[in-house]
């Protein structure tokens, strides 16, 4: 594979397209939706494609949208893959003053925690959902001794204010299990190339499939599609497993983001180079299916889509990992959005790759013969 195969230059696209973009972005990064919590997406995609296309769902929370083919013989099925939850926290424990203990839903960098600002959801008995405001607080740095200063904070010494004076004040208005994420709005840095937000990991996976998704409903392709939108990624794929199996799919395509390796302080060589605004990055390993990833790479160069090249060198921490080994095999790709400082609530995207891998998804998708085997591609 030769450089230019792994590279392609910076492009623009047009202001409107850049915005409408980022709308979708923070509609989908508002909702707060983390592992296992995931129902306010799952319902606005439902909502928004119950009427246009088939739609089921299953025991997990797992949305599958289908789209039939026009192929006339025996038609191949595609699952698309993008995971709908987030990061975030469940509450474990109230102190007698009335702070919350909490544990993390998915791998969060403790180094960031303190000083955040998270929205607890709490639902009664009758189904109502109240949202509470609390702060990961910190002991001042005037009142750390010089051996506190040193060492970074423990997750089991972190607590959530929540403004109340009492243990029985705050189970008031919250109680043991409640779940929380950061709270944070979408918004633009600097000149307005690109924004900043939380959630982005899988949000902009969702918003690439979405969109391809929606463009099929008006155009069918030739093959089945399956558009899935996953739960509980963060804690080991496990809304990948039910789904495909069920789907029973003869190929997929999982769309996820990976990390923008273009910021101070961090070796190219040793985690690769993946920069924003040069495209989806398309994964090449074991864990991918070799034809599958060149007929992707391949329309990419063909169609002038800007692209990247990243090295999986082992099962990826993805979706891909479960759907590639599901029933007898299922020949699986992986294409993802660069994004810089993923498990954060200040993650940067580029609006340029969201609209490439939109591109680079639905022309291959287009290419794909109806009832040819993926080894044949």
């Amino acid at each position: 594979m030769s450089k230019n195969d792994e590279e392609s230059s910076k492009i623009e696209i047009p202001d409107e397209r850049r915005q409408e973009l980022f709308e979708l972005a923070r509609t989908l990064t508002g909702f707060c939706s983390p592992t296992g919590f995931e129902d306010r997406i799952r319902k606005y995609l439902v909502q928004r494609l119950k009427d246009r296309c088939e739609v089921t769902t299953d025991a997990m929370g797992n949305v599958m949208a289908r789209i039939q083919g026009t192929g006339t013989s025996r038609r191949l099925t595609l699952m698309m893959a993008a995971h709908v939850d987030e990061i975030g926290f469940m509450v474990s424990f109230v102190t007698s003053d009335g702070f919350l203990r909490i544990v993390p839903l998915g791998g969060q960098n403790i180094r960031i925690l303190p000083g955040q600002r998270v929205t607890i959801f709490h639902e009664d008995l009758n189904d109502d959902i109240k949202e509470i405001t609390g702060v990961i607080a910190e002991k001042p740095i005037h009142l750390l001794s010089s051996d506190e200063r040193k060492k970074l904070v423990k997750q089991e010494e972190l607590f959530v204010d929540i403004g109340v004076h009492s243990k029985e004040e705050a189970l008031e208005i919250i109680s043991i299990g409640d779940h929380a994420t950061f709270t944070r709005q979408c918004d633009w840095l600097g000149p307005g190339k690109v924004f900043s937000c939380k959630a982005g990991d899988d949000r902009m996976g969702v918003l690439v499939e979405l969109l391809v998704l929606e463009h099929f409903i008006e155009h069918p392709p030739p093959v089945d599609i399956v558009a899935t939108f996953t739960v509980q990624e963060e804690i080991g794929t496990r809304g990948a497993i039910p789904s495909s199996f069920t789907i029973d799919p003869d190929m997929a395509i999982v769309l996820e983001v990976t990390h923008a390796i273009d910021f101070p302080g961090i070796s190219k060589e040793k985690f690769g180079d993946v920069s924003l605004g040069k495209g989806p990055a398309i994964a090449v390993g074991p864990n991918l299916h070799p034809r599958m990833t060149r007929f992707i790479i391949r329309h990419a160069r063909e169609a002038g889509i800007p692209h990247q090249v990243e090295v999986e060198n082992r099962p990826t921490g993805t979706d891909a990992r479960a759907i590639q080994v599901t029933r007898g095999g299922v020949a699986t790709a992986l294409v993802s959005i660069p994004l810089r400082y993923m498990h954060t609530n200040i993650e940067v995207i580029d609006p340029i790759d969201l609209d490439a891998a939109i591109a680079l998804i639905t022309g291959v998708i287009e290419k794909l013969p109806g009832d040819a085997l993926p080894l044949n591609l």
